[in-house]
């Protein structure tokens, strides 16, 4: 009965000695992830503020050069308007814009929509240009002038 006995204080006492080294690595676990976590939220802090700097520094650029604005906007008008016409709408947009479609280079809808916006930048007529478009793709979300 002895030896029986002192198996069993020798299972208990290694299965107790294992489940205080389980709880250990996993306080220890839990300890060190939090730590992580607290390096992470660090992390994440740092890059959103680097992100706010760069959004700053851009709004600053724009108020300081809007010629890098009116770029922006010509671009997205431009890829608006190739998903949205054919190169036939576009003549009449241009048309409808005070644009004469001849007076514009382009053969392809690519290059004329190119040269439709960059001329109704310089003839200062990007508004109406808009609002033709908009006229026409009341779905599309054309950007404000």
């Amino acid at each position: 009965m002895s030896s029986g006995s002192e198996t069993f204080l020798l299972y208990s006492f290694s299965a107790g000695t294992f489940l205080i080294v389980i709880v250990a690595i996993l306080a220890t676990l839990v300890f060190t992830n939090r730590g992580l976590v607290k390096g992470l939220s660090a992390r994440i802090a740092s890059l959103e503020a680097i992100v706010e700097r760069f959004q700053r520094r851009d709004k600053d650029m724009e108020a300081f050069n809007p010629e890098l604005k009116i770029s922006a906007l010509l671009s997205q008008m431009f890829g608006l308007m190739t998903e949205a016409f054919s190169l036939e709408e576009l003549r009449d947009i241009a048309f409808d814009s005070g644009i004469e479609p001849e007076s514009i280079e382009g053969r392809s809808r690519n290059a004329f929509a190119r040269e439709l916006v960059t001329k109704a930048s310089r003839m200062s007529v990007l508004p109406a240009l808009i609002t033709a478009c908009r006229d026409q793709r009341p779905n599309v979300e054309w950007p404000n002038p």
